[in-house]
């Protein structure tokens, strides 16, 4: 490229003009060439990468699966095992009334009487209708009380949107049913008590944490309890309970 510049009269600028855009096409040519060479490489480097991650992916999805499998089959075992645990606890008095009034979020979806009513609560089960559509069935049994008539309550959860969900409906006793807010509007259609957020907040609560294990929220002191405990150890009474 350089004797093309030798070649040319210093008095014939027009043919200078022209050797040194032939030049300047020249170097950018090299330039693109190198260039290409360098994308060829990389994008086969890449390649190489998401072939690798691929697979990545697909073994996570066989995790994921496995996981699913072994949690069916655990499902199926833990089954019996709940049974035979809500069988004794409907001999204890009160017991999933304790466990609702002692977690923290109960005061949003308590009111009227709840509190009365409660302890008419002998069992809470969970029923799969279809684990992989997450659809399952919330039960609980209430012994013969003079609120509610309903000797079962019962919320089908097909999925988050609480308008496609299926209820029982509460029978309250000679119509009485409380004023505003009451725990028992989760069993209730759409828009008789709870919105939304609460009946999808309940539901998490009653599966996840309640069926599951219960004495994470019964072993948790009451106010008397521990009154009663610093009484015995000679020390003053603990703040009052707040008013819920």
């Amino acid at each position: 490229t350089v004797s093309v510049l030798y070649c040319i009269q210093p008095n014939d600028e027009h043919d200078l003009m022209r050797a040194f855009t032939s030049l300047t096409g020249i170097v950018a040519l090299y330039v693109l060439a190198a260039v290409a060479v360098g994308l060829v490489a990389a994008d086969g480097t890449v390649g190489d990468a998401r072939g690798a991650q691929s697979k990545v992916d697909e073994l996570a999805n066989e995790m994921m699966q496995r996981m699913m499998e072994v949690e069916k089959e655990i499902n199926t075992k833990k089954l019996p095992l709940f049974a035979e645990r809500n069988a004794h606890l409907s001999k204890v008095e009160g017991f999933w009334a304790r466990t609702l009034l002692n977690h923290p979020s109960h005061a949003g979806w308590i009111g009227g009487n709840d509190r009365e009513i409660l302890p008419y609560v002998t069992d809470l089960t969970v029923e799969d209708l279809d684990a992989d559509q997450h659809h399952f069935k919330i039960t609980m049994t209430l012994k013969q009380n003079p609120y509610i008539s309903n000797d079962k309550l019962w919320r089908k959860v097909l999925g988050h949107d609480t308008s496609s969900q299926e209820v029982s409906g509460v029978e309250w006793l000679g119509g009485n049913r409380p004023a505003g807010n009451t725990f028992f509007g989760y069993f209730e259609p759409e828009g008789a008590a709870m919105d939304p957020q609460t009946i999808n907040d309940v539901t998490h609560v009653l599966r996840y944490e309640f069926y599951q294990n219960p004495f994470t929220y019964y072993d948790i002191p009451t106010y008397d309890e521990i009154a009663a405990q610093q009484h015995a150890l000679g020390g003053a009474d603990p703040e009052p309970e707040p008013e819920m």
